[in-house]
């Protein structure tokens, strides 16, 4: 969960106090869920939501706005459980609901995560989730495993990764035998640890060379820990982490292809995998997802869109890619760049337009991001060959916590400019279909996009593309 803090929450003064109130129907269950913030003003915007992995966006089942009395009632239709995040204006915490609940929280407006707390009918797997969040906080698994890359050798971070899962496989049997949580959420965690578990080691492969600056070619010893993974658990349909272990075990497979067939295209090798092991309603989804990550390069991925879209045009999924493949369409070449403004660390607004006339190499990046802190030495070389050509380097952190943006810009001591959006739901982010990163932009003189998957600032051909602009 993306989108992201201490003080003793007092019950008193209940006139400065907001209800909220949100009431779902399901069946004739009547679900509800309500709770008090204080300090919140009328007018902030109260959702539910879950991630939406095509839209790389969150996808906002219930909304609505603090009215001067704070009420607020949703009236939709839920039928299984829903794994969401509640969002109060740009805070959010995780929550867990079943048909014919009634949960309540009790919390305060920007202290959202630490004095929040659950109750009522059906609380306990979103109290769960909370102390959870509250433990480890929502980059802690970004930041630990990189630190383990970079620390540890191969012979010792498989059993890292095998300590950290049996740590939360504990706490989950711990909560589980003070809470009597329900059996489908256990089952739903259970299959989160163990796909994280898949991912880790699994990319352990490819990110070790590249945080080491190593040519080696990592050999994958054991490969038990996947070989019995269900490909096509239709309930996991939609969970970020299920996608990512899918992801993980065919680009493992696809990287093993290619060795034998090095002529071969890995793009096209995945989309082979993807037939070969997946089915259904998961194969209809994954292909969806992989097309969607295609559109940053559009002339490729086009003729496969269309294609999707013409086998599938009564997917559930087709109007999630449909939405995705016309946001890419603003940011293709010859487009005007979109908007763009946020503050630096000292609080002054910068905007992409201060910048016409200039051409600008633009970079999304986050401080729990291994690939993105690599490329740092390389940016400030590049930055020193074409700055004082009139190159203008604007970095725009998507990190929730501004105290670790901060600190890794003490630390990397990056040149140009800094600014930082409040995760990757923010609106400026959102404008450029940032579907990962570290992701570059080249934006020309007059303000058109030059290149929506501009060179990294470690290969060769960047300093081609802006000498050529530069000259026009």
């Amino acid at each position: 969960m993306q989108v992201v803090k201490s003080s003793s929450f007092q019950f008193f003064g209940l006139l400065f106090f907001f209800i909220l109130v949100f009431e779902v129907n399901a069946g004739g269950n009547s679900t509800h869920f309500s709770g008090v913030i204080k300090n919140i003003k009328p007018g902030t915007e109260v959702q539910i939501s879950t991630y939406n992995l095509i839209l790389d966006d969150f996808q906002r089942l219930y909304k609505a706005k603090v009215s001067g009395f704070g009420k607020f009632e949703f009236s939709i239709n839920l039928s299984k459980p829903l794994y969401a995040d509640l969002f109060v204006g740009n805070e959010s915490i995780p929550i867990f609901i079943c048909p014919g609940d009634s949960i309540y929280l009790i919390s305060e407006y920007e202290e959202l995560e630490d004095a929040g707390v659950y109750s009522g009918k059906g609380s306990l797997e979103s109290q769960f989730l909370l102390d959870e969040y509250k433990r480890v906080g929502p980059d802690y698994l970004s930041r630990k495993i990189n630190e383990a890359i970079i620390k540890l050798d191969t012979t010792d971070f498989y059993p890292f990764i095998d300590t950290l899962t049996i740590q939360r496989m504990a706490n989950l049997k711990s909560g589980n035998d003070k809470r009597s949580l329900r059996p489908d959420f256990i089952h739903l965690k259970q299959m989160e640890y163990k796909c994280n578990e898949i991912r880790f080691k699994l990319n352990y492969l490819s990110e070790w060379p590249y945080f080491h600056r190593s040519k080696r070619n990592l050999i994958l010893s054991d490969s038990s820990f996947f070989q019995n993974f269900d490909f096509n658990d239709e309930s996991l349909t939609g969970y970020e982490f299920y996608e990512e272990a899918i992801q993980s075990i065919l680009f493992y497979k696809g990287y093993q292809q290619l060795t034998v067939n090095r002529q071969a295209n890995f793009r096209e090798l995945i989309f082979g995998l993807i037939d070969k092991y997946l089915t259904g309603k998961v194969k209809d989804w994954f292909l969806a997802i992989a097309i969607s990550e295609e559109f940053e390069n559009m002339e490729l991925a086009e003729p496969k869109y269309r294609i999707w879209m013409q086998e599938n045009s009564d997917s559930e999924f087709a109007q999630f890619l449909k939405k995705q493949y016309l946001n890419h369409q603003k940011t293709r070449k010859g487009k005007p760049a979109p908007k763009l403004a946020l503050k630096d660390r000292n609080g002054k607004l910068i905007a992409l337009s201060d910048f016409l006339g200039k051409v600008v190499y633009l970079e999304f990046w986050a401080s729990w991001c291994g690939p993105c802190i690599m490329e740092a030495p390389n940016f400030k070389k590049l930055y020193s060959s074409f700055a004082p050509k009139g190159v203008v380097f604007l970095s725009v952190s998507i990190d929730e916590n501004e105290n670790l943006w901060l600190k890794m810009l003490d630390k990397l001591k990056i040149p140009g400019f800094h600014v930082r959006a409040k995760g990757r739901t923010d609106s400026n982010i959102l404008n450029y279909s940032v579907n990962g990163i570290p992701r570059y932009f080249c934006i020309g003189k007059n303000g058109e996009i030059v290149d929506s998957n501009a060179p990294s600032p470690s290969q060769l051909e960047i300093g081609t593309l802006l000498d050529s602009e530069l000259k026009k």
